[in-house]
Protein backbone atom coordinates (compact mmCIF):
# COMPACT_ATOMS: atom_id res chain seq x y z
CA UNK A 1 0.00 0.00 0.00
CA UNK A 2 1.52 3.37 -0.98
CA UNK A 3 2.35 5.89 1.70
CA UNK A 4 0.22 9.07 1.68
CA UNK A 5 2.01 12.24 0.67
CA UNK A 6 3.27 14.20 3.67
CA UNK A 7 3.29 11.22 6.00
CA UNK A 8 6.63 10.95 7.83
CA UNK A 9 8.65 7.81 7.20
CA UNK A 10 10.90 6.42 9.90
CA UNK A 11 13.39 3.69 9.06
CA UNK A 12 14.75 1.80 12.02
CA UNK A 13 17.41 -0.79 11.37
CA UNK A 14 17.07 -3.93 13.49
CA UNK A 15 20.73 -4.74 12.86
CA UNK A 16 22.27 -1.75 14.61
CA UNK A 17 22.74 -1.43 18.35
CA UNK A 18 21.43 1.82 19.78
CA UNK A 19 22.08 3.45 23.12
CA UNK A 20 19.82 6.29 24.18
CA UNK A 21 21.24 9.63 25.27
CA UNK A 22 18.19 10.20 27.51
CA UNK A 23 19.98 9.13 30.67
CA UNK A 24 21.31 12.06 32.66
CA UNK A 25 19.20 14.80 31.06
CA UNK A 26 18.57 17.27 33.86
CA UNK A 27 18.24 20.58 32.07
CA UNK A 28 18.15 22.41 28.77
CA UNK A 29 21.97 22.37 28.49
CA UNK A 30 21.77 18.58 28.12
CA UNK A 31 19.29 18.78 25.19
CA UNK A 32 20.42 18.36 21.58
CA UNK A 33 17.66 19.15 19.06
CA UNK A 34 18.77 17.21 15.99
CA UNK A 35 15.78 17.54 13.68
CA UNK A 36 12.07 18.18 13.19
CA UNK A 37 9.61 16.20 11.08
CA UNK A 38 6.78 18.65 10.41
CA UNK A 39 3.34 17.13 9.77
CA UNK A 40 0.24 19.23 10.49
CA UNK A 41 -2.10 16.31 9.78
CA UNK A 42 -0.64 13.38 11.71
CA UNK A 43 1.37 15.37 14.24
CA UNK A 44 4.96 16.49 14.11
CA UNK A 45 7.95 14.81 15.74
CA UNK A 46 11.30 16.05 17.00
CA UNK A 47 14.59 14.19 17.16
CA UNK A 48 16.04 14.98 20.58
CA UNK A 49 19.27 13.36 21.76
CA UNK A 50 18.70 10.59 19.23
CA UNK A 51 15.11 9.91 20.37
CA UNK A 52 12.03 10.47 18.19
CA UNK A 53 9.61 12.43 20.37
CA UNK A 54 6.06 13.76 20.16
CA UNK A 55 4.46 16.58 22.14
CA UNK A 56 3.83 15.66 25.77
CA UNK A 57 6.66 13.14 26.04
CA UNK A 58 9.48 13.46 28.54
CA UNK A 59 13.19 12.88 28.15
CA UNK A 60 15.00 12.79 31.46
CA UNK A 61 13.51 15.56 33.60
CA UNK A 62 12.56 17.70 30.55
CA UNK A 63 9.10 17.62 28.91
CA UNK A 64 8.48 18.43 25.23
CA UNK A 65 5.57 20.88 25.21
CA UNK A 66 5.28 22.06 21.59
CA UNK A 67 6.91 21.33 18.25
CA UNK A 68 7.16 24.27 15.85
CA UNK A 69 8.58 24.44 12.34
CA UNK A 70 11.75 26.16 13.55
CA UNK A 71 12.19 24.76 17.04
CA UNK A 72 10.79 23.03 20.09
CA UNK A 73 9.43 24.34 23.39
CA UNK A 74 10.43 22.32 26.44
CA UNK A 75 9.31 22.52 30.05
CA UNK A 76 12.36 22.73 32.30
CA UNK A 77 11.83 23.06 36.06
CA UNK A 78 8.35 24.50 35.47
CA UNK A 79 9.44 27.07 32.86
CA UNK A 80 8.90 27.02 29.08
CA UNK A 81 12.19 27.21 27.15
CA UNK A 82 12.44 27.32 23.35
CA UNK A 83 15.31 25.60 21.55
CA UNK A 84 15.66 26.68 17.92
CA UNK A 85 16.74 24.09 15.37
CA UNK A 86 19.56 26.43 14.28
CA UNK A 87 20.94 27.05 17.81
CA UNK A 88 23.65 24.40 17.47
Amino acid sequence: MPRERGTPLYLLSPWKAYMSDAEGINGIKDISLEGIVWDEISGSAAIVNGEIMKEGQEIGSVKLLKIQKDGVIFEVEGEAVKVDLTDE
